[in-house]
């Protein structure tokens, strides 16, 4: 079920590539694999919960597919509108050059860390590197 999501949510990208800079390509597809990861750990698999706190906020530790979806797309359109807005703009080039810089990288940062986790986009995750989700054993107060 993810796989088809993930697949109809790039078909929508690439329909709209035409009027995306490369930088904003880069960023949509960054923004895609982040999805199909969310999807893949927290939204299904009970070892993973979502970290990054902003989306944790959003659609919670552990969202529902339907919630992911929901944040994956309202954020790659509002990505979309916020930097042809910055494009627009009469600042200078370094400043722009920067933003991207600093979202690229950031964007990066989280796949990095989702990897590093043990969340794949798609396929089998990595096996829980600690019991999902359990509380220490109580231990008696002397």
């Amino acid at each position: 079920m993810a796989r088809a999501i993930i697949a109809a949510l790039i078909a929508l990208v690439l329909g709209a590539c035409e009027s995306m800079s490369a930088y904003e390509k880069a960023w949509q597809t960054m923004h895609l694999v982040d999805v199909a990861q969310t999807l893949n750990g927290p939204a299904s698999d009970p070892c993973f919960r979502e970290r990054e706190p902003v989306t944790r906020t959003l659609i919670g530790e552990r969202p529902e597919p339907e919630a992911v979806i929901l944040w994956g797309v309202a954020a790659g359109v509002l990505h979309h509108l916020a930097f042809r807005w910055i494009e627009s703009r009469d600042w200078p080039d370094g400043v722009k050059i920067a933003l991207r810089a600093v979202d690229l990288g950031y964007k990066g940062v989280v796949l990095g860390r989702n990897h590093e986790a043990g969340v794949r986009p798609w396929g089998d995750n990595e096996p829980c590197r600690h019991p999902p989700f359990r509380m220490p054993d109580a231990r008696p107060v002397m």
